[in-house]
């Protein structure tokens, strides 16, 4: 399996699906927008306790790897 965007392409997917915006994800995990903006663009990779939150608000695994 070839890395191509990760987890900022699985996290833009997951909030357009649920369509919920950057600053209402970032509300109900407790985190700045502009991190959940970072994430999305790959400049920024959450931390394993961010992952598992953003797992449980969505119920769904975030796919690391594309």
């Amino acid at each position: 399996m070839i890395k191509l965007n990760g987890i900022g392409t699985s996290l833009k997917y997951l909030r357009s699906k649920h369509k919920i915006s950057q600053k209402q994800l970032a509300e109900k995990l407790n985190i700045h927008q502009t991190m959940v903006s970072k994430f999305e663009r790959n400049i920024q990779i959450p931390s394993d306790k961010i992952i598992k939150r953003i797992e449980r608000f969505f119920n769904e695994p975030l796919r690391r790897e594309f």
